[in-house]
């Protein structure tokens, strides 16, 4: 549970549209790793945050590894740290499988997951526990694998998932949504699977995180009512789930993927082969960014779910 250069860019990205750091809580106590006084200060400086390596060095040696004089410098002046144990004296010491108090809701105009969420066995209690601490028109950030983690939590995530949660049926809209490979550098867009009426797929081999930035948009209770997938809903209702056109060539794909020696020729070259010829190739789909376009606003607008 942390923050690194990336988490850090995204942060400024969520303040810079508009998110409020006031009032935050962050599931888990999260460190800093991977960051010196110099990239964070060049970090912070490229984002519209000019600061000086000496204020990035300071913040760094006065949290001693810890990520709270950075959100205060992002504007909090309250920091409620909630985690399942004590071992990392979080502020709040309560197991996110089991509901919030009533104190912790409507609270917090910033909620923050780093990387903990996949960590909790009762994902539905704890992503509910997040959006009722916020009060309506609060940020929720959060950072999750969703490729190349196995054994590094309970779950890897996807799009759809945060699409449906953070829907305008619970009270949400998504703001942003961004799919990044961990060694690969590049951002990329990812649009809601029900808008672009097809499932939205990754096969790659680099570990790959999602970024998201959702908006809490009134008080009703969330998840009232289970999410359902998107695909699904639409072919139950009796409409076509994608166009013809891209239905066949996905099946001349899965021919060719089919063939065994097309697979290690293309794993023994590091190529993944599904992945240039489905995500990142479909520009409809996932579309790149940068964190400065981002912070210009110049992302995926405001809409409901």
């Amino acid at each position: 549970m942390g923050f690194d250069h990336d988490v850090i860019k995204f942060l400024v990205v969520a303040r810079s549209r508009g998110a409020s750091f006031e009032k935050t809580a962050t599931l888990g106590r999260h460190t800093i790793f991977s960051v010196t006084p110099r990239s964070l200060s060049r970090c912070l400086s490229d984002l519209g945050m000019p600061t000086p390596e000496a204020t990035a060095r300071e913040l760094l040696e006065r949290g001693e590894g810890w990520s709270e004089p950075l959100l205060q410098y992002l504007g909090a002046s309250e920091i409620c740290s909630v985690d399942g144990s004590s071992y990392e004296n979080a502020t709040l010491v309560h197991d996110l499988n089991q509901p919030i108090p009533d104190s912790l809701k409507n609270r917090f105009t910033v909620v923050i997951d780093s990387g903990t969420l996949e960590h909790v066995f009762n994902f539905p209690v704890a992503i509910k526990n997040a959006m009722e601490m916020l009060a309506p028109g609060g940020t929720f950030i959060g950072v999750s694998p969703i490729n190349n983690f196995m054994g590094h939590g309970f779950y890897q995530f996807g799009p759809e998932l945060y699409y449906r949660v953070f829907s305008e049926e619970n009270g949400f809209a998504v703001d942003v949504m961004i799919v990044a490979e961990n060694f690969w550098g590049s951002w990329y867009r990812v649009e809601d699977p029900a808008r672009v009426n097809r499932r939205i797929r990754l096969a790659n081999i680099y570990p790959t995180n999602m970024f998201v930035i959702a908006r809490r948009l009134d008080s009703r209770v969330p998840l009232a009512k289970p999410p359902q997938q998107s695909d699904y809903v639409t072919v139950w209702g009796g409409k076509e789930l994608e166009p013809a056109h891209t239905r066949l060539v996905d099946r001349l794909l899965g021919a060719f993927y089919r063939d065994f020696r097309v697979y290690r020729i293309a794993y023994r070259l590091g190529m993944p082969l599904y992945a240039l010829t489905s995500p990142w190739m479909r520009t409809s789909i996932y579309r790149k960014t940068s964190p400065s376009e981002l912070a210009r606003g110049c992302g995926n607008p405001p809409r409901p779910g």
